[in-house]
């Protein structure tokens, strides 16, 4: 909302707009239905069909899994708005879900995980039934592959792997990140905030800010690994970032105005960003400023809390979910699954367990040296009215019950649906041709779905291949993405051309120097074209005439 209103509200205003809201489990039902409402406000009158219309008569997309982890609570204390008066309600409890009625498109494909077992693992995480509170019904396949997983190091030597650290507080993982900061040689730039406020009340929670994404002070190096910690303002593409985006610092530096600067190279982004300070203002029942705090929104990522991890996918875990300061050394079995059937922990450990493609991929603690299933510990909560909604999505969905529902007809009125209802009976021309577009839509969706999956797979091959010798390891199926010339290129191609063309960039990228120019690649894409297509082999040797840049 903010964003938009720096911006004059243009977007807002457009005869038609298509909202998404991505990991829509994150966030509680209060939430949904403020956003609702606002963008219902934001909308002109004659286009939100009515005054208490919800998001302005917009096409709103809701995207995630009910069964990943909730967002932590809004509220430590909540003083002002009790929980007896005002329940902490998930998204598909409230107003906004009840009156819009949803069209629901359960999808069962999962392309994370490549790991049959592993895989099976979490299945039976989610939907094996419960032997006790958190304990679900392991078969002896998935107790061996708990086993795989154990940190047999207890939380003391860290995996040799690539990895990132989860742990459950916001507490561990800055010990953490200061820890992988100070071992990164180079110089440590400390960027302060500004803040502007002429008097707070003894109640204020500097700590509430900070919790946003705008700490007081954040510490970087350059080379380190970042994560963006609130949206960016800025409406220019070569500017914006995202919240929870991750990149690496490639420099830091004062613009002509002295204000500090970081350069990020983000992970799915093409051209790196400048980032600079933004404003977090916070405002009073009237809606004047109170508060406001200037900070660069970004903040080390070589831990994070569990809840950080929603939607992300990462080459690997060290998942450090238990300490000393729990007191689980000594605790009781009863102990931890009441501690772990805390709302703001259900299906906390299958969110994180699920960011990797393979038990190869992640270590975690606590897990018992035991494959007798009840001596393993109770830490795998869901949230059961989680589990209910999601079998109901899965009944109820679209792309199972209902070939072409009245939502893709568009939103009129009660007279207007008639009327196209009747036109549609006596024309069924029409209703031919409006199947014809939508198979071919789905059809291009399909050719979509197949090559960014053959693009996935591949890219999983090569995650953990951290091989070179002329600096750092490159993956060549990010490097390519990250080109759309390339990556065009790349989409014709088969599963067996496209692991071809890779194994051949992998050598040019990590084991041969120079690094190859991007003529040179695309040359080698040609190359690979014609071996498939004419039977002809590609040159492995140095004979091989491509031209090469320094890197």
């Amino acid at each position: 909302m903010e964003y938009h209103k720096r911006h004059g509200n243009s977007d807002m205003r457009a005869e038609k707009i298509a909202i998404v809201i991505d990991e829509v489990e994150a966030i509680y039902a209060s939430i949904l239905d403020g956003v609702a409402y606002a963008v219902g406000q934001m909308r002109p009158p004659a286009q939100c069909g009515g005054e208490n219309s919800l998001f302005g008569d917009a096409v709103v997309v809701l995207v995630g899994d009910p069964c990943q982890a909730a967002g932590v609570e809004p509220m430590d204390n909540p003083v002002l708005f009790p929980t007896d008066e005002f329940p902490l309600l998930r998204f598909w409890e409230g107003e906004s879900w009840a009156r819009t009625k949803p069209v629901i498109m359960y999808l069962t494909g999962l392309h994370r995980c490549v790991h049959e077992g592993y895989l099976q693992l979490l299945r039976e995480i989610r939907r094996a039934p419960s032997i006790r509170p958190g304990l679900p019904s392991f078969s002896e396949q998935s107790l061996q592959i708990l086993q795989a997983i154990r940190d047999r190091d207890g939380g003391r030597i860290a995996p040799r792997f690539s990895h990132t650290v989860i742990c459950l507080t916001n507490a561990e993982v800055d010990r953490h990140n200061k820890q992988i900061l100070q071992s990164i040689p180079g110089v440590k730039y400390e960027i302060e905030c500004i803040q502007n406020y002429d008097s707070l009340s003894s109640s204020f929670d500097f700590a509430a800010v900070a919790k946003l994404g705008y700490k007081e002070k954040i510490v970087l190096k350059k080379g380190c690994r970042v994560m963006a910690t609130a949206n960016s303002y800025h409406r220019h593409p070569a500017s914006r970032f995202s919240n929870g985006a991750m990149g690496t610092v490639l420099s830091i530096y004062n613009d002509e105005l002295g204000q500090p600067t970081v350069v990020v190279d983000f992970d799915d982004d093409r051209e790196a960003v400048h980032i600079k300070r933004q404003s977090l203002v916070v405002r009073g029942p009237t809606g004047k400023m109170v508060f406001e705090r200037r900070q660069i929104p970004l903040t080390p990522c070589y831990a994070m809390t569990a809840h950080r991890v929603l939607g992300a996918t990462l080459e690997g875990v060290w998942a450090i979910l238990s300490s000393i300061t729990t007191g689980w050394t000594c605790a009781s079995d009863d102990a931890i699954a009441n501690f772990w059937q805390a709302p703001w922990l259900q299906g906390l450990t299958y969110t994180v367990m699920s960011r990797v493609s393979s038990p190869e991929a992640i270590r975690m603690l606590p897990i018992r040296n035991t494959v007798d299933i009840h001596k393993v510990l109770p830490i795998f909560s869901m949230d059961r009215t989680a589990l209910t909604f999601d079998a109901k999505c899965a009944e109820e969905s679209w792309l199972t019950n209902s070939p072409l529902p009245r939502l893709l007809v568009g939103s009129r009125g009660p007279e207007e649906n008639d009327q196209a209802d009747t036109k549609q009976q006596s024309s069924p021309t029409g209703s031919t041709n409006a199947l014809e577009s939508l198979e071919h839509k789905l059809s291009y969706i399909e050719e979509k779905i197949k090559a960014f999956e053959i693009r996935m797979l591949v890219s999983q091959h090569y995650a953990t291949r951290q091989n070179s010798t002329v600096g750092d390891p490159v993956n060549p199926v990010l490097y390519c993405m990250r080109r759309p010339s390339l990556s065009g290129r790349l989409e014709n191609m088969s599963l067996e051309a496209q692991l071809r063309f890779f194994e051949l960039l992998h050598e040019r990228l990590n084991l041969t120097f120079p690094r190859p120019s991007q003529e040179a690649v695309e040359k080698l894409i040609e190359n690979i074209s014609n071996e498939i297509t004419e039977g002809s082999p590609v040159p492995m040797d140095d004979s091989e005439t491509l031209e090469y840049r320094n890197s």
